[in-house]
């Protein structure tokens, strides 16, 4: 089996609880891979030699000697797969960047979900998480110019009432703190989303106001800003022509998607391949 696109979520525990988390990241889980064993899988996945490769979470750093020791090991046995990273850029040191860049991690892809404090910690349920993360993004694009790196920095947004009207102040502010690629979402009714987010999630109107200023600024952005914009569908990959996303979670279970988390494998038991 080979997918093209794999996303492994090495845990779910997190610093975080924010209030849309699709798979209640930061909540109470003993029920994870041993290190070993995620090493083992992860390596196992990596095998079928995918084009794109998400370490996800939770908040992946918390399990970053595996992070480290995996990205080493894959980058000298295949260069070219593109290996990426999600966090929440608490953890994100000056320390742990730079051994992020030495060995060779092509992506990090953090959230920024409003332009202003308000906005943001609102949704990560967190004071004063915002002004932290725009001082972590400057400091790892310090980082990025001065080890000469081409690992890309990328931002997602979730669309929500209390900031899709923010939209293209988010996109200015993606633009100064040096972002290369911006991924904007909707609010995915799933897992803490479901608990009290209804009346935040946009109308149609709504919906069709923010696509259509993103399809008329993502290309004048590209040229005058270097900053590429993308509508991000969660379940695009579902009507792909051919099925070559794989999704695994933090017990080992391979699942439909992560967003329907039908389990048809167990990587504890077998082999991806």
């Amino acid at each position: 089996m080979r997918g093209s696109d794999i996303n492994i979520d090495i845990t779910r525990k997190c610093t975080l609880k924010c209030r849309h988390c699709y798979n209640h990241s930061g909540e109470m889980n003993n029920d994870e891979l041993a290190s070993d064993e995620l090493f083992r899988i992860m390596n196992d996945l990596a095998s079928t030699r995918p084009d794109n490769f998400c370490i996800c979470g939770g908040e992946p750093l918390l399990k970053k000697e595996i992070i480290f020791r995996f990205i080493d090991h894959q980058k000298k046995i295949n260069s070219e797969m593109n290996i990426g990273m999600v966090t929440n850029g608490e953890l994100l040191t000056e320390s742990i960047g730079e051994k992020l860049i030495y060995y060779g991690l092509n992506n990090i892809q953090f959230s920024i979900d409003g332009a202003t404090e308000n906005s943001h910690d609102w949704l990560r349920n967190k004071k004063g998480l915002f002004e932290n993360l725009l001082h972590t993004i400057m400091q790892f694009n310090i980082l990025r110019r001065k080890a000469k790196s081409d690992i890309k920095i990328s931002a997602v947004c979730c669309l929500n009432k209390r900031n899709y009207e923010e939209l293209p102040k988010i996109i200015e502010l993606c633009t100064r703190l040096g972002i290369d690629i911006l991924r904007v979402q909707p609010l995915m009714k799933m897992g803490r989303a479901k608990e009290g987010l209804d009346a935040y999630s946009l109308s149609k109107n709504e919906y069709i106001q923010a696509a259509n200023y993103l399809l008329v600024n993502r290309y004048k952005n590209i040229q005058k800003d270097g900053i590429s914009i993308e509508w991000c569908d969660s379940l695009e990959h579902l009507f792909m022509e051919q099925l070559d996303f794989i999704q695994v979670n933090e017990k080992g279970e391979l699942l439909l998607s992560p967003y329907i988390p039908i389990i048809i494998g167990d990587l504890k038991k077998h082999s991806i391949s």
